[in-house]
């Protein structure tokens, strides 16, 4: 279980300096979680809280259009982050635009959006967290 979390921790490194302490304030925040091949872990429409870190696995981001068909818009694989590309609406919620759907069993990590938001605001340099989180998302 620690791999995964190790594998995380060399992911944010990347991005944005740490102390320990603050590494190990933010990892405490977020869970490992298991997948199956054919969950639907994000539902386009559904309000999000979470972003998610695949350690193992693929998913898949799609929408269903209206005549039914199934559009595929991308596919995340291992050491990539993954969301539903969710937007304010009036409710300021974060709602999908995509469903996000494991195409093999899964490991990820589940990190809240108030964790990231944390980093973000109170350490240094955190909001180039938030900004690669946003660019390496935005590939629809």
């Amino acid at each position: 279980m620690l791999e995964h979390f190790e594998i995380f921790k060399r992911f944010l490194r990347n991005f944005v300096q740490m102390s320990e302490a603050e590494m190990d304030n933010f990892i405490q925040q977020c869970d490992r979680v298991d997948f199956l091949k054919g969950d639907c872990i994000i539902k386009a429409g559904e309000v999000q809280h979470n972003l998610y870190f695949i350690t193992k696995g693929i998913v898949r981001n799609f929408i269903q259009t209206d005549h039914g068909e199934t559009k595929i818009y991308n596919f995340r694989l291992e050491k990539m982050t993954v969301t539903g590309y969710a937007h304010y609406n009036a409710k300021d919620n974060l709602k999908a635009l995509v469903n996000v759907q494991c195409i093999e069993d899964c490991i990820m990590i589940q990190i809240p959006f108030v964790a990231i938001q944390y980093v973000i605001n109170h350490i240094q340099f955190g909001e180039r967290l938030g900004r690669y989180i946003f660019i390496l998302n935005t590939n629809v």
